[in-house]
């Protein structure tokens, strides 16, 4: 192994020491220095929302360009502001009603190179968003094909009201808008001048 791995799984291992207590699960499976690591934890959304869309880049560039926070925070802009983080960990605020800002922590909880990444999403009051790129190549040879999937629980109170500003009325816009803000982003390096509106919806891959 060399020098540069070594120092590659001491980050690994310092970075799962600070998650590992953090995991709200009694199945945890932990795979360090591979091309698959992943913190498992179990599911606990009561609402999901896919999305599909083919997009002119490799797999490995959708994935780790996905994975940048600077990235995040331009497809995300008007949903929430980075406070801070990076690949691995983010803490977002988010605006609710009265100009109050709850605070969102993001952490990488599995990571399957060429494949998908996912992240895990928690606030105060049991808060809970998830979300996870797969890639796999795109039709005809052409392009990658990009799948993002969010799940979501709608509590009440505070934290109703901290989703319907993060994910707004209409979820699955949220995340086709998201795809491609991302997609635009890739391709010409900006986003369209138009927002995308409901009717726009049709022209993903999965409608």
């Amino acid at each position: 192994m060399r020098a540069s791995d070594d120092n590659s799984c001491s980050r690994d291992r310092l970075l799962l020491h600070f998650l590992l207590p953090s995991i709200r699960s009694n199945r945890t499976k932990v795979r360090v220095c591979s091309k698959e690591q992943s913190v498992e934890t179990s599911s606990t959304a009561d609402s999901w929302v896919q999305r599909s869309l083919t997009i002119r880049a490799t797999p490995e560039q959708l994935l780790e360009r996905w994975s940048d926070p600077e990235v995040q925070r331009a497809v995300l802009h008007d949903r929430a502001t980075l406070v801070s983080g990076d690949r691995q960990q983010m803490v977002w605020s988010v605006r609710t009603h009265g100009d109050r800002h709850v605070d969102v922590r993001s952490r990488q909880v599995e990571w399957n190179e060429g494949r998908s990444v996912r992240y895990l999403s928690e606030g105060d009051r049991d808060l809970r968003v998830e979300s996870k790129l797969t890639v796999t190549p795109g039709p005809a040879d052409w392009g990658t094909q990009a799948s993002l999937r969010v799940g979501y629980s709608l509590p009440g109170g505070v934290v109703a009201e901290t989703l319907a500003k993060w994910l707004g009325s209409a979820p699955e816009l949220l995340v086709s808008t998201v795809l491609h803000r991302f997609k635009a982003l890739l391709e010409t390096g900006e986003f369209p001048t138009l927002e995308r509106n409901p009717s726009a919806r049709d022209n993903d891959d999965n409608p």
